[in-house]
């Protein structure tokens, strides 16, 4: 096999080329429509109930429901329509309604965040720091945290900001960037996660706690527009806890619906969409459907580990490189046939790894009807609407 040849682990699938998916999202958003219409069915079809197993031991990984975890929205103001708000701001700050939160990694001069009942956190950013300033207004939601109440609370926020254009300026916010995620019964550590496919990965970050345990990795480019971030779900919680922001979801053995699987810790994969070269709307975000197709899922057993020092060593470059990263980097530095024929004996393992309770075309569901599913649809949906009559 040589160096530049697709891995053992990505022959015959389809993650080998992507021309079929991006002719396939050509295709769809052609025939997308400007208008959206929810489906009212009570139990979409990317909701997945976890099947109960007699045997918990043996019980399959469980995945929750798809959901929005966060949600930024921008909006481009005049000048006047800036410098009102900004003032307005000011005064709900002095009266209690807002409170001042920390501009850093915002890329705005201003941030304001808004405690909603549900003990969700709602944020507004004013005057962008950058040479792009024609979105000068953003707001941050996280509607998996989100009770449908909260919306009462953000339009009467958007009345106080906007005093006679509210509803209009709610139908012309933009989204800028959205969050997808599942959270997966299985502990992080025991996980490998792959995105895209790509013969050159990246892993921009990877975070460990004092047991050598992972806690944090992304996947994928800082540039690109898709990436994804997997992490540990409970240690996250826990900490939330600690500082008094609201955890993501109760505990895992509170939680009946996801207590089938007998391993211990949780997982959360997001897949994050940015839009940086211009914010979309509502109807271009229904042409972008299954958002984790692009995720491969390895469930590193741990009897598989047991007396083969060199696969284990192999998963955690693996983890860093990728796994054509991995064989570039063993053989460029190792590199011989007998260690190119290791390399692949590794490489055919982590393949008979595949997760089998992983089935992303289960959450083929486009991202507006993901939204449209969620806690904070009723602030969302002017946004659907084309026109505004005055």
């Amino acid at each position: 096999m040589s160096k530049n040849s697709a891995p053992t682990a990505y022959k015959n699938s389809k993650y080998t080329s992507s021309t079929n998916r991006n002719s396939n999202h050509t295709k769809e958003k052609d025939q997308a429509t400007s208008k959206f219409k929810p489906s009212k069915a009570k139990q979409p079809p990317f909701q997945l109930k976890p099947s109960l197993a007699s045997n918990l031991a043996e019980a399959p990984a469980t995945v929750h429901a798809m959901a929005i975890d966060k949600l930024y929205l921008d909006l481009a103001l005049s000048a006047p329509e800036l410098e009102a708000v900004i003032s307005r701001a000011a005064s709900l700050k002095a009266e209690g309604t807002l409170n001042r939160g920390s501009n850093q990694g915002t890329f705005f001069q201003q941030a304001y965040y808004l405690k909603l009942k549900s003990g969700a956190i709602a944020r507004v950013h004013l005057i962008p720091t950058g040479t792009a300033t024609t979105f000068n207004f953003q707001m941050v939601l996280n509607p998996n945290q989100m009770e449908s109440s909260d919306c009462t609370e953000l339009i009467h926020l958007m009345k106080s900001l906007f005093p006679t254009t509210a509803l209009k300026v709610m139908c012309d916010m933009l989204v800028r960037r959205i969050d997808t995620c599942v959270e997966l019964a299985h502990p992080t550590d025991m996980l490998l996660i792959e995105l895209d496919g790509a013969l050159v990965g990246s892993k921009i970050f990877v975070k460990t706690d004092r047991g050598a345990k992972l806690q944090t990795v992304y996947v994928g480019s800082v540039t690109s527009k898709h990436h994804g971030i997997a992490y540990d779900l409970d240690a996250s919680d826990d900490f939330k806890r600690q500082v008094g922001e609201k955890p993501s979801r109760v505990k895992l053995a509170d939680d009946a619906e996801l207590s089938v699987s007998s391993a211990k810790g949780r997982t959360r994969l997001e897949s994050r969409r940015v839009f940086d070269s211009a914010p979309v709307t509502l109807a271009e975000l229904a042409v972008i459907k299954d958002p984790f197709g692009d995720f491969r899922i390895m469930d590193l057993k741990p009897q598989a580990f047991k007396g083969d020092l060199g696969f284990c060593n192999y998963i955690e470059c693996v983890r860093i490189r990728g796994i054509n990263g991995a064989r570039k980097y063993l053989l460029a530095n190792c590199g011989d046939k007998a260690i190119s024929t290791q390399v692949s004996a590794w490489e055919s393992k982590l393949t008979s790894m595949a997760a089998v309770w992983w089935k992303p075309e289960q959450y083929a569901a486009s991202l507006l009807e993901t939204l449209s599913q969620s806690p904070a649809w009723k602030f969302i949906r002017p946004m659907a609407r084309s026109k505004i009559n005055d």
